[in-house]
C-alpha cells in the first residue's frame, strides 16, 4: 500500500509529501540511493536493493498466472530498454540480460507454469550466440523435478551468479526498475543475483569480467583458490645427468616403471623449489644458450610417485635443452606447418611426437595414421611424390568410433588415443600394434594427454569427469568429479603433480593427482573452453574457448592476468562477420574457436591455433606484466575502448591484447588443428585442407 501511494505522490508531482513518506516507511530516494552507492560495499548493494521490495518474491505463491504475466511483461519491458540504450551502456546491460532470462525461465518452471515458460523461451534470441550450449540444458527441463535432477540448472537455482558493473550502468539500472514497478524483477536481482561495482565509467567489453556460474559460492571459491600449491617445474634435463653422453657410449636398458623407495644421494641433495621464486639461475656470460638449465637442477616436493625415463631418452632431452634457441620478443620461432589433403571431412585431430619424426591424425572412421615425416622431407617434389607418402605411413585400426586426440610418451615409443567408443588405447609406435584398451568411461572421450614424464596419462570425456591412469593398469587411479559440462580437454603441469582440465561449463579447474582435491577453480570464459597448456615456469596457464577468446592465468592465485582474443576471422573459408559487432552467427563464431595452445620451452611465446587458419603468438611475458598492475589494467582499459570503436565502425568483435601479438602466420584455406613446441624450439602446427567449395 506504501508503494502505490508513494507512486500516486509521484506522479501528481508531491516531491514533499513523497519524500517525508519515504523516510516514515523507510524506503531510499533515488539520490540517497546514488550517495550510499558511492561506498562500493557488495553488503550497501544487497541491502540497497532488498529495500526497494522485500516481501515480492517470484515463487508466485498467489496467483501464478497473474504473477507470471507481470514477470514476462517486465522482462520484456527491461529487453526493450536495454537495446534502445545508448551503445556506452549497452554492453554491461546485455551481460546482465542473460542471468536475468535464465532466472525467469527456471522460476516459471519451478511455479507449473509449462505454457508460460515455453512462451518465454521465445525471447532467447540475443543469448544463443554466446550460450548456446548452456540454453540447450536449461531449456530441456520442463518441470521442478527435471531442474531437480540436472546438475546445471540445479547450480543456477541453489547459487547466485556472479556480474561485474559499472557504477553508471547499474544506477541506471535499479532506478528504471524502480521507476517502472518491476519489483519481481528486482526481487529476483536482489535473490538470485550478486552485481559487484568494479568501475566508475562502462567497460567497453564487460565479458572480460565474466565470471561463469559454479556450485560454489564466492567463499567457498576464495577458499578453493586460496590452497597453497607448489607450482615450480622441474627442470628438462635429470638431476643425475650432468654431462651429455659421448658419442657411442651405449645407453644402458630403460625402465618404465615409477621410483619407489629410498631417493639417490645426489637427488637427496638437489634443491627444492616451493613455487615461491623462479627456477633457474643466469648462466655465466659466454656460456651456451641452455647451460643454466643444464647446470641448476630445481624440483618441488612430488607427492606421487615419479616414473624414471629411459636413459637414451634422457639423453636425448639433454641433448635438446643445450641446442635450444631462445625465444623473446625479437627472436621468434620458426614455423613448420603441415597440411593434410583430402581429409576436411574426416580428419578430427592432429598430433607431433617430441623428435618430430612423426605425425598422428585421428579419423572419424574410428581409425590413426601415423605419417614419418623424416622420409617423406627426403622424397622429391613430383608428382609421384604423393604415392611415396601413402607409403610412409601406417593405418591403425582397434577403435569403434571416431577417434578425438592422441599423445605421444616422451620417448616416441607409445602412442595414446582416445575415441567415442568410451576408450582410451595404447600404441606401440614400433610395432604398430595396440598394446592395451583403457575402459572406465561412460561416455565418449574427447581428449588424452601423456605426462611430461610418462608412465602416467589422464583422459577427459563427456561423463563430465577426468581420470588418471597408469599404462600398467587397467582401471582409473584418481577419478576428478565436479565439472557441470563435459570435460573437453586435460594437460599435466609441468611438475606432474597437478592436472588442468577445461569445460563445457566454462570454467578451467585444476586437481591435485595425490588427493584428487580441487584446489583451483577459474571461471572467466563466456563460451566452452576447448584448450588448455601450462608455462613450463609452472606459474602461468592459458586457456582457450570456443569465441576465440584466450586468458592468462596466475596458478599461484588463481588470478586472470590477460585476456587475449583471435582477431577477425580473415579466414577464406569462414563465413562473412554480421553487420554488427555485437552479433554474429554462430557459424562465425565457430571458426574462431581455439584448437590447441601451446608455450615456448622457456615459456615466452605462446602459440595459438584457431579454426579461422591463423597460427598467432604472443609475448607472454609483457601481457603477464600488464596484467599484474592496477596502472597498467587501467591502461589497457583505455586501450580497449580505442579498440571496441574501432571495430565496432569494421564490423568486427572487440580485439583484445592486440598489442601483445607478436606475429600472425595465416594459411589460405586450413584451419588450424594443433600447434606444438619442440624441445629446440621449433614451432608444428597442422590441419586439414578445406577447399572453397
Amino acid at each position: 500500500m506504501d508503494r502505490l501511494v508513494l507512486q500516486l505522490l509521484r506522479k501528481r508531482g508531491h516531491k514533499r509529501a513523497e519524500e517525508a513518506l519515504r523516510g516514515e516507511v523507510g524506503v531510499l530516494s533515488m539520490e540517497q540511493y546514488s550517495e550510499a552507492q558511492l561506498q562500493e560495499s557488495e553488503l550497501a548493494l544487497t541491502s540497497l536493493i532488498s529495500t526497494f521490495n522485500k516481501e515480492e518474491s517470484p515463487a508466485f505463491a498467489s496467483s501464478p498466472q497473474a504473477a507470471a504475466q507481470r514477470l514476462i511483461e517486465s522482462y520484456l519491458a527491461l529487453k526493450e530498454w536495454v537495446s534502445n540504450s545508448l551503445e556506452l551502456y549497452k554492453q554491461e546491460l546485455l551481460a546482465i540480460l542473460y542471468p536475468i532470462y535464465v532466472y525467469c525461465y527456471l522460476e516459471l518452471v519451478c511455479s507449473n507454469l509449462p505454457e508460460e515458460a515455453r512462451q518465454f523461451v521465445e525471447y532467447r534470441k540475443e543469448f544463443e550466440e554466446l550460450h548456446r550450449t548452456e540454453l540447450i540444458r536449461v531449456h530441456a527441463v520442463s518441470s521442478a523435478q527435471h531442474i531437480a535432477t540436472d546438475e546445471v540448472c540445479r547450480t543456477w537455482r541453489e547459487n547466485k551468479f556472479r556480474v561485474s558493473m559499472s557504477q553508471v550502468s547499474f544506477e541506471l539500472l535499479m532506478n528504471f526498475l524502480q521507476a517502472n514497478g518491476c519489483l519481481l524483477l528486482l526481487a529476483l536481482i536482489n535473490q538470485r543475483i550478486k552485481i559487484k561495482i568494479v568501475s566508475v565509467n562502462p567497460s567497453p567489453c564487460p565479458y572480460q569480467d565474466y565470471k561463469s556460474i559454479t556450485e560454489f559460492n564466492s567463499k567457498q571459491l576464495k577458499e578453493i583458490n586460496a590452497k597453497k600449491i607448489h607450482w615450480g617445474s622441474f627442470d628438462e634435463t635429470p638431476a643425475h645427468i650432468s654431462q651429455p653422453m659421448q658419442a657411442g657410449e651405449a645407453p644402458p636398458p630403460s625402465s618404465e616403471k615409477p621410483k619407489r623407495g629410498k631417493k639417490k644421494k645426489d637427488e637427496d641433495k638437489t634443491k627444492e623449489n616451493d613455487g615461491s621464486a623462479e627456477a633457474g639461475a643466469a648462466p655465466a656470460e659466454g656460456a651456451a644458450p641452455g647451460a643454466a638449465a643444464v647446470a641448476t637442477v630445481l624440483k618441488p616436493k612430488s607427492a606421487v610417485p615419479l616414473p624414471q625415463l629411459g636413459h637414451a631418452t634422457e639423453h636425448a632431452i639433454n641433448e635438446d635443452v643445450l641446442k635450444r634457441t631462445p625465444l623473446n620478443a625479437t627472436s621468434l620461432p620458426s614455423v613448420c606447418f603441415f597440411t593434410f589433403f583430402h581429409t576436411h571431412s574426416t580428419l578430427t585431430h592432429v598430433s607431433f611426437s617430441h623428435d618430430t619424426a612423426l605425425a598422428c591424425g585421428g579419423f572419424s572412421d574410428s581409425s590413426l595414421r601415423l605419417w614419418d615425416l623424416r622420409a617423406i622431407a627426403q622424397q622429391p617434389p613430383d608428382a609421384a611424390s604423393a604415392f611415396a607418402t601413402a607409403n610412409a605411413s601406417s593405418l591403425l585400426y582397434g577403435h569403434a568410433g571416431p577417434v578425438y586426440a592422441s599423445s605421444f610418451s616422451p620417448d616416441n615409443h607409445w602412442l595414446l588415443s582416445c575415441s567415442e567408443d568410451n576408450t582410451a588405447r595404447l600404441w606401440s609406435v614400433d610395432t604398430k600394434t595396440n598394446i592395451v584398451c583403457y575402459k572406465g568411461h561412460q561416455s565418449p572421450v574427447w581428449d588424452v594427454q601423456f605426462s611430461p614424464l610418462g608412465y602416467y596419462f589422464a583422459t577427459a570425456s563427456h561423463d563430465r569427469t577426468a581420470r588418471l591412469w597408469a599404462t600398467n593398469q587397467y582401471a582409473p587411479i584418481r577419478i576428478f568429479i565436479g565439472h557441470l559440462s563435459d570435460v573437453n580437454c586435460v594437460r599435466f603441469h609441468p611438475n606432474v603433480n597437478y592436472l588442468l582440465t577445461g569445460s563445457a561449463d566454462k570454467t578451467v579447474r585444476m586437481w591435485e593427482l595425490s588427493t584428487g582435491a580441487c584446489v583451483r577453480i577459474m571461471t572467466s570464459h563466456v563460451q566452452s573452453v576447448g584448450a588448455v597448456a601450462v608455462s613450463p615456469t609452472g606459474r602461468i596457464a592459458a586457456s582457450g574457448a570456443d569465441d576465440g577468446t584466450v586468458i592468462l592465468w596466475d596458478l599461484s592465485t588463481s588470478k586472470k592476468l590477460q585476456t587475449l582474443t583471435c582477431g577477425p576471422n580473415n579466414s577464406p573459408f569462414a563465413p562473412a562477420p554480421a553487420a554488427s559487432g555485437a552479433a554474429f552467427g554462430s557459424a562465425h563464431r565457430a571458426s574462431r574457436a581455439v584448437h590447441s595452445l601451446d608455450f615456448s620451452a622457456e615459456g615466452t611465446v605462446l602459440a595459438v591455433g584457431n579454426a579461422n587458419g591463423v597460427v598467432r603468438l604472443y609475448d607472454v611475458a609483457r601481457a603477464t606484466a600488464a596484467g599484474a598492475t592496477d596502472s597498467a589494467r587501467a591502461g589497457g582499459l583505455a586501450r580497449a575502448q580505442m579498440e571496441a570503436a574501432a571495430a565496432e565502425e569494421a564490423g568486427e568483435p572487440p580485439e583484445l591484447g592486440g598489442e601483445y601479438m607478436l606475429r600472425e602466420f595465416p594459411t589460405k584455406q586450413t584451419p588450424v588443428f594443433a600447434v606444438q613446441f619442440t624441445r629446440r624450439n621449433l614451432l608444428l602446427a597442422g590441419g586439414p585442407y578445406c577447399p572453397s567449395s
